[in-house]
């Protein structure tokens, strides 16, 4: 019976400790020894470019040196497909306990660039995001709130570079002031704003700006959802329409042959295909045309 009792108190223990809340967090932050990041050193920057683009591009780059002495260091060397190396990566570039690390609203031309130095390992992100529709996007450390008129941007910085030095963040918006800002910028313009930490120590900085893109920028972000993305698609509609009903109207006159004659296999061959071509081509075209709007 005592040990009956003994179990049943055991599980019981272990169940609460799952249902406490930020057990899992807490668990995944002693995975990446977070204690040992407190030194690293970090630079984080984010530019928007609205001129040249269909859509208004935002870059984003983080630049973190970890201590040789953090126990996930060496794994950053490596291959991309080690399961150690991605660990250390979602330790310093996601959610370490986030089972779908993977964003397609992130782009990336390559993966993160690793070197190292005498006493720090040196990893540097870039990517990239186009705004073409109305939601959120992640991108990096950056997240974009995209409105119908404002778009706001906020720093999301990894759990376990809280305690780290954030020597720097920068935000370039394109040419156009914030409409609002938080917290106040150390050095900047209304455009180009830098928040600077001398020295280690204290709270990270808590980013968040709203800014009002290209009019232009907008609607074309604001067309991309439903049910506004159906009219380009209605509106290049009559092509395949109107050629089609001319295949049809040539089979129409070709099938009317004067009484009395006979009708050659040929002909009638030729008919036939024509009607199936004027088919097919509406509806090739029909698809062709709503596939990307009402498929994805």
């Amino acid at each position: 019976m005592l040990g009956l009792r003994h179990v049943l108190f055991v599980s019981a223990a272990a169940i609460l400790l799952c249902l406490l809340p930020g057990a899992s967090a807490q668990a995944a932050d002693d995975a990446c020894r977070t204690g040992q990041l407190k030194s690293a050193r970090i630079t984080a920057s984010v530019r928007f470019t609205h001129q040249g683009e269909d859509y208004s591009k935002a870059e984003g780059r983080l630049k973190i040196k970890v201590p040789k002495s953090w126990n996930h260091a060496p794994d950053l060397l490596l291959n991309e497909d080690t399961e150690r190396y991605r660990t250390a990566m979602r330790c310093l570039l996601r959610q370490p306990g986030d089972l779908y690390p993977y964003r397609d609203t992130e782009g990336r031309t390559s993966a993160p660039a690793v070197t190292v130095e005498k006493e720090w390992v040196t990893v540097d992100q870039r990517t990239v995001t186009w705004v073409v529709s109305r939601g959120t996007r992640e991108f990096g450390p950056w997240k974009i709130t995209v409105g119908a008129r404002l778009w706001k941007l906020e720093l999301v910085r990894p759990p376990a570079l809280d305690g780290s030095w954030w020597q720097e963040v920068a935000v370039d918006l394109g040419g156009r002031a914030a409409r609002s800002v938080s917290s106040t910028p150390t050095t900047g313009t209304t455009t180009e704003l830098t928040w600077n930490r001398e020295k280690p120590g204290g709270a990270p900085p808590e980013i968040r700006l709203s800014l009002q893109p290209p009019a232009a920028k907008a609607l074309a972000a604001r067309w991309s959802d439903y049910p506004w993305y159906l009219l380009d698609a209605f509106a290049w509609l009559p092509l395949p329409l109107l050629f089609s009903v001319l295949l049809l109207d040539v089979a129409r006159r070709t099938r009317r042959a004067p009484a009395g004659l006979p009708r050659a296999d040929a002909e009638t061959r030729t008919v036939d295909n024509l009607i199936a071509v004027g088919w097919l081509t509406f509806v090739v075209g029909v698809v062709e045309l709503f596939d990307g709007p009402l498929l994805g």
